[in-house]
C-alpha cells in the first residue's frame, strides 16, 4: 500500500478485524489546514484512534510495516495487563521514519474503551521501531499502570517515551518497561553521503525518556499544534507515580553519535518543571554505554522562571530527579 493522505489504514467502531502481513509506505500530510494552528489528524494506521474512545472487539493487527509515515506509524489500542506472550491484538508490527509537525512517532497506544480493565492497567508488546523523528513508542492516558513489554527500539530521537494521567492526585500508579532492547543507533547513517544520499536528518538519541505521572494527557490523534510533540507536559504532576524498569537491555549509547549529537540511554522530560517522578529499576542490562552516555541530567532552564511557570526562581524538579 503506498502514497495515502492523511491516514493509509483506518478501523473505527468495529469488530472482529485481521489486518496482517502488510506494508505500508508513504503517508503525507494534506496541505488544507495550511497556516492554522489546527492540524490534520493523521497516521498510517488509524485503529479505533480517530474517534477516541472508540470501543472496538476482536480487532488483531499483527505483522505489518509502516514506513515513511506522517505523525504516526500506529496509533492502536493496548492489550490486556499480563497477556504479551500470547496476545494478538497488536503484536510483530514494525514502524520506521515517521515524521510530521512536532512529531513523529512509531506507535501510539491507548486503553481500549471497550476493556473495562484497561482503567487499572493496559500493555503494549512486541513492536519494533526505528529512525522515528520524535519517539518510537508512547502513550499518555489514564490508568493506574502502563506497561511495555517486548520492545525493540533502534536509532530513534526518543526510543520510548511513556507517561500516565494519574486517576488522582494521590493513586497510585505507574509505569513498567519490561523485557525490552534499546539500541542507541543503527549502520544506517543520519546523513548519508553529506546530504546528498536523499535525505539528511541529525538529531540527539535517547532511549527512555522517563515518564511522569500528570494531571492531564493526550488524546492519540494531536490535532493542533500546542499539545505536540505526544511526550509534552501542559499539567502539573501528581503527587503519586513513578517508572519501574525491569530485565532490559540498553546498548551502545556511547555518549555521542556519529554526527556528534548527544547519545543517551536515559533523558529527564524537558517539560517536566515541578516533579520528576523516580526511576527503580532491577535485572537491567547495559552494553556498550559508558559512563558520558548513561544519562542527561540537567540544570532547571532559566526559561522556567516566569509568571506562567515557576515565579520568580525556576523550578527545581531536574535537580531532584532520582534513579
Amino acid at each position: 500500500m503506498w502514497n495515502f493522505r492523511p491516514v493509509g489504514v483506518g478501523v473505527q467502531t468495529s469488530n472482529n478485524i485481521t489486518i496482517d502481513g502488510n506494508v505500508l509506505g508513504k503517508v503525507v500530510g494534506r496541505t488544507t489546514f495550511g497556516g492554522q494552528k489546527i492540524l490534520d489528524k493523521e497516521a498510517g494506521f488509524s485503529i479505533c484512534a480517530y474517534h477516541f474512545p472508540d470501543p472496538c472487539t476482536d480487532i488483531h493487527v499483527t505483522n505489518n510495516i509502516a514506513g515513511g509515515i506522517v505523525y504516526g506509524g500506529f496509533l492502536a489500542p493496548a492489550h490486556d495487563c499480563g497477556e504479551a506472550s500470547t496476545q494478538t491484538v497488536f503484536r510483530g508490527n514494525v514502524a520506521h521514519s515517521s515524521q510530521s509537525t512536532s512529531s513523529g512517532e512509531g506507535l501510539v497506544f491507548f486503553p481500549n474503551a471497550a476493556a473495562p480493565s484497561h482503567g487499572s492497567c493496559f500493555e503494549a508488546s512486541h513492536f519494533a521501531a526505528y529512525k522515528c523523528s520524535v519517539s518510537g513508542v508512547t502513550s499518555f492516558q489514564k490508568t493506574h499502570k502502563t506497561i511495555a513489554s517486548n520492545m525493540l527500539l533502534v536509532d530513534n530521537h526518543f526510543s520510548l517515551a511513556m507517561l500516565n494521567i494519574c486517576p488522582s492526585d494521590y493513586a497510585e500508579n505507574e509505569i513498567v518497561v519490561r523485557d525490552s532492547s534499546f539500541y542507541g543507533e543503527s549502520i544506517s547513517p543520519d546523513c548519508p553521503q553529506d546530504g546528498e544520499g536523499g535525505f539528511c536528518y541529525k538529531t540527539v538519541k535517547k532511549g527512555l525518556l522517563v515518564g511522569s505521572s500528570i494531571r492531564g494527557g493526550k488524546v492519540p490523534h494531536n490535532p493542533t499544534s500546542s499539545p505536540r510533540p505526544h511526550y509534552k507536559i501542559k499539567k502539573d504532576a501528581c503527587w503519586l507515580g513513578g517508572t519501574r524498569i525491569e530485565h532490559n537491555k540498553f546498548i551502545g549509547f556511547t555518549g555521542e553519535t556519529q554526527a556528534g549529537l548527544e547519545l543517551h540511554a536515559f533523558d529527564m522530560n524537558p517539560y517536566a518543571a515541578d516533579y520528576i517522578h523516580r526511576v527503580d529499576g532491577k535485572h537491567n542490562e547495559f552494553i556498550d554505554v559508558p559512563d558520558g552516555g548513561f544519562g542527561f541530567l540537567y540544570d532547571p532552564p532559566s526559561g522556567w522562571a516566569n509568571v506562567k511557570d515557576c515565579g520568580a526562581f525556576p523550578c527545581s524538579a531536574p535537580w531532584q530527579a532520582l534513579f
